[in-house]
C-alpha cells in the first residue's frame, strides 16, 4: 500500500473520530500568513488532500479543528466542568 493511501486512510479515520459535521482547515504558510477555511465537511477536506499536501511540501503547516463549539473544544469542556 502506498504511503499516500495510508495517509488518506488515516485522515478519514481522524476526521471520523472527531465526530463533528464541520471542520476549520488552516494553512500556516512559511511567511506567517494563515489561510483559514471554515465549515468544511469531511468530504471537502478529502477532495482537498492533494492541494493540502502540496502546501505542506512547500513548508506550510496544516491544521484541522472542529468548527464552532464542540466536545473537543476547551470552551465546551470548561462548561461541562462547571
Amino acid at each position: 500500500m502506498s504511503s499516500s493511501l495510508i495517509t488518506d486512510s488515516q485522515i478519514r479515520r481522524q476526521l471520523a473520530a472527531m465526530a463533528c459535521d464541520y471542520f476549520d482547515v488552516g494553512v500556516l504558510q512559511q511567511d506567517g500568513r494563515m489561510l483559514l477555511r471554515e465549515a468544511w465537511t469531511a468530504s471537502e477536506i478529502e477532495r482537498a488532500i492533494q492541494r493540502l499536501r502540496r502546501e505542506n511540501a512547500r513548508g506550510a503547516h496544516i491544521f484541522v479543528r472542529p468548527n464552532g463549539a464542540h466536545a473537543l473544544s476547551l470552551a465546551t469542556l470548561m462548561r461541562l466542568l462547571e
